[in-house]
């Protein structure tokens, strides 16, 4: 299987301590980033964080969000138009591990 890019984009560092509990159960991940949306970013600070990472992916990219309709569900699907990536909510770890 060709390999491809995951981008993780949650609330908080959700998505940061989910790669590090992936991690312990299956070794290392390769091409895994996470967009954490802190309580001091403005939408428009996290449309920017997602945009300089989305620019630097080559290739297939997926992207798992924690929550339907939350802001980091809504700046993917927005930024889905210019990168051309799926997005997937509901985000775990089981679905982390078997991608």
């Amino acid at each position: 299987m060709e390999k491809f890019n995951i981008v993780i984009g949650t609330h908080g560092k959700f998505g940061e301590e989910l790669v590090n509990s992936a991690r312990m159960i299956a070794g290392a991940l390769e091409n895994v980033d996470c967009c954490s949306l802190l309580p001091e970013y403005s939408f428009e600070d996290y449309m920017k964080l997602v945009d300089e990472t989305m620019r630097t992916k080559e290739g297939f990219t997926i992207v798992l969000v924690d929550l339907y309709g939350g802001t980091p569900c809504n700046v993917f699907t927005v930024m889905s138009r210019k990168y051309h990536y799926p997005v997937l909510t509901g985000l775990n770890l089981p679905m982390l591990i078997d991608l």
